[in-house]
């Protein structure tokens, strides 16, 4: 993992995500409560890449949020000079998202999502944009179901 951060100096990387999909140990019930994604962070200056990556999944791809959260986890920990998060896309071990997983579809929706994420990140107004497309889209479309 030491050698993924030293990658992102030598290529000169802007931002380091992390992407992986989510397990649990065995002795955990899978079902016990409500599981799907999760973003974390390890240094502070990294939560707003977080937010927003998390923001365009919970809007995206139709897993429940987990949330933001701080983790030690070494392959964000040892990458301080850029940006760095980690992404649980799904759970491998619950069986509909086990077949997500499987499916080109819903990996186009994270990729999506996760680029989303970064635009939105690196240019808020984009945000703006897309939340007017949208107000605008939904007005249209009462509009036209109007007539």
């Amino acid at each position: 993992l030491n050698e993924r951060a030293e990658k992102i100096d030598e290529l000169g990387a802007h931002m380091f995500i992390s992407i992986h999909n989510n397990a649990l140990p065995d002795f955990v019930d899978p079902f016990a409560k409500e599981r799907g994604f999760s973003i974390y962070y390890y240094h502070p200056q990294d939560v707003g890449l977080a937010q927003a990556l998390e923001k365009n999944f919970r809007h995206t791809v139709g897993l429940p949020s987990e949330g933001v959260m701080e983790a030690d986890f070494s392959v964000i920990r040892n990458s301080p000079q850029v940006p760095s998060v980690l992404i649980e896309n799904a759970y491998m071990i619950i069986p509909y998202q086990e077949e997500l997983l499987r499916q080109d579809r819903f990996i186009s929706i994270l990729a999506d999502a996760i680029t989303n994420g970064i635009i939105e990140y690196v240019n808020p107004q984009w945000a703006e944009k897309q939340a007017d497309k949208q107000k605008s889209e939904q007005v249209a479309t009462v509009a036209t179901n109007k007539i």
